[in-house]
């Protein structure tokens, strides 16, 4: 069990949108109806349903998803990070390690959900939380594996954007 403590000020917050690209994606309905049928134990005739409307209104599916990235600092104390999705835990120990394991948290679920948010290993691995979860959650393809990069890399400059942020919040209550 961790001690309660303070945290103190300053409480500065950033966020960021990243565009993910998304691979695997269906150009046409043929493609859609054969990996609907293909994955239809996994919700596949739902999905290419789904799929096949939105081609039919919009005339191709969209080929990258949109992330939106939160960084809460409150002073030294902590540093929370926020991820849409579903985020692999190696997220978390990658952010845990670069701005310290015990004053850091990272979610997932953070202003909107599609599923999971993989990373280079789990796309490597396969599996459903690297590719057969698009049937449920909607997506027209899998993650492209550069979303470990853009996660990773838009964090890192949210936190040294707070970083610089709380030093001159500092100086300016200095009595």
């Amino acid at each position: 069990v961790w001690p309660l403590r303070e945290l103190r000020a300053p409480l500065a917050s950033a966020m960021s949108v990243v565009h993910a690209p998304l691979s695997g994606v269906p150009g046409s309905e043929a493609e859609i109806r054969r990996l609907a049928e293909t994955n239809a134990d996994s919700g596949g005739t739902r999905w290419g349903q789904e799929m096949v409307e939105r081609l039919a209104t919009d005339g191709s599916l969209t080929d990258v998803q949109s992330l939106e990235l939160q960084v809460w600092r409150f002073g030294d104390d902590l540093t929370w990070v926020a991820l849409n999705g579903e985020p692999c835990v190696d997220y978390a120990l990658s952010f845990k390690a670069r701005f310290g394991a015990e004053s850091t948290w990272v979610s997932g679920y953070a202003n909107s959900t599609f599923g999971y948010l993989p990373n280079r290993r789990l796309l490597k691995e396969g599996g459903y939380e690297a590719y057969d979860f698009i049937f449920p959650s909607g997506l027209p393809g899998t993650f492209a594996p550069e979303v470990e990069d853009l996660v990773i890399d838009g964090v890192d400059a949210l936190f040294r954007q707070l970083a610089l942020e709380s030093a001159r919040l500092a100086k300016t209550n200095e009595p």
